[in-house]
């Protein structure tokens, strides 16, 4: 019978079928990607001559086994769970999948491939699972390559960011540094300057009058004293910030030291009739800490409360223990601190709207060297607002133990 002829009926020749057949195996020998057809256990049946192009294999080493031990240690499990998860599908006609793994070379490098599973089971032409597997490790390598470039720009954003709140951070401080330096010159300008000029002044009377000498010498005095008291706030303030205050640790007896520090101010509480009154709770356990600095702190917070009292008033100073913890606290009856302007205490030259009553000079040193001080001391520092009611300043210190002998 004629071929056309057989075409026209619907039948194949014997000579179509051989060249389909043969169109087949070609396409599949020079496909670029590799052919494979198991069984549901992963047993291989069929491998394409392209495994050798792309895996460095005959198709003989894969057929009637399985394949798994040359996948990556790390993919293996996966791998099995993909495949018999696929094979146990619950439906009439299974989605075909598409997953990846680490497969071994011939040559012994790692290769990653991608496979895209077809179930083909229940076809009786089949009777398999057909796996479609190409080579994707460059797509990987560039996927690796990207992902590690990304991963690298982040971090040269973060890094940048971080740079950049470093310098923010930097020019906040120098700018605060340059506040600082800016009424550092206020302060040498004024309160430097003026007890200079009030020094030349009264030394000048002295040579004009030699009588008056006596009252002049005074005057002197106290411009010096002024002087020298603000020379020691700003060497004091250094030596701290710069960690040069060595502390000398031992008991100290707050007691006496307020007994001390008030004493010293007889005589200017004298001059505005100030009363002191004390309320010392029969405290006799010593701080643990340096006698010099807590002198300091109570002679700073005694002589705030003298000044910023009003002619006539009282200072109050109190001691009392609880938890291993001495507590004083120096209350005045001058105007206190304004709410808006607590924040500000006990920063570096800090100028409150408060002034002192009789004209005593504040170069807004004395409570910033007293918190730094306090902290050293391992202690605590802060004020009570009191409306209408003057200022309380209160600052705990830890007590002396035998151990600490």
């Amino acid at each position: 019978m004629d071929p056309l002829m057989n075409n026209e009926m619907g039948g194949i020749s014997p000579e179509e079928l051989h060249r389909q057949s043969e169109l087949f195996r070609a396409l599949i020998e020079h496909s670029s990607d590799v052919i494979v057809i198991s069984d549901a256990q992963g047993i291989e049946r069929y491998v394409s001559p392209s495994v050798k192009r792309v895996l460095g294999y005959e198709p003989t080493d894969f057929l009637s086994r399985s394949q798994y031990l040359l996948h990556h240690p790390h993919d293996r499990d996966r791998v099995r769970d993909t495949f018999y998860g696929f094979v146990n599908q619950c439906c009439e006609k299974p989605t075909p999948i598409v997953f990846s793994w680490r497969f071994l070379h011939k040559n012994g490098t790692w290769r990653w491939v991608e496979a895209t599973a077809s179930n083909q089971l229940d076809n009786p032409l089949v009777q398999g699972i057909i796996l479609n597997i190409r080579d994707i490790t460059e797509h990987k390598e560039m996927e690796e390559s990207l992902r590690t470039a990304i991963e690298k720009s982040e971090n040269n954003a973060r890094a940048i960011e971080q740079s950049s709140l470093e310098i923010k951070l930097k020019n906040r401080e120098l700018k605060k540094l340059n506040e600082e330096k800016n009424d550092l010159l206020q302060i040498v300008s004024h309160d430097l300057k003026n007890p200079l000029y009030n020094i030349q002044h009264q030394a000048n009377a002295i040579l004009e009058n030699a009588e008056s000498g006596s009252q002049q010498a005074k005057n002197i005095l106290q411009c010096a004293d002024k002087m020298l008291g603000l020379i020691k706030n700003f060497l004091s303030i250094h030596a701290i910030e710069s960690g040069k205050v060595l502390l000398h640790w031992q008991p100290v007896d707050l007691t006496r030291k307020i007994s001390k520090v008030l004493a010293a101010y007889e005589e200017t509480m004298a001059r505005k009739n100030i009363m002191a009154h004390t309320e010392l709770d029969n405290v006799h356990t010593p701080a643990w800490a340096d006698p010099d600095a807590v002198y300091q702190v109570l002679d700073n917070l005694i002589s705030n409360a003298i000044k910023y009292s009003s002619m006539g008033g009282e200072i109050s100073v109190q001691l009392s223990q609880a938890e291993g913890l001495l507590t004083v606290r120096i209350q005045d009856e001058g105007a206190g601190v304004p709410l808006d302007e607590v924040d500000k205490l006990f920063q570096k030259f800090t100028r409150l709207s408060t002034r002192p009553t009789a004209g005593e000079g504040s170069n807004g040193l004395g409570l910033a060297i007293t918190k730094k001080l306090i902290k050293q001391l391992k202690g605590d520092i802060w004020y009570e607002h009191h409306a209408g009611h003057g200022a309380t300043f209160a600052f705990e210190l830890p007590t002396y133990t035998f151990e600490q002998s």
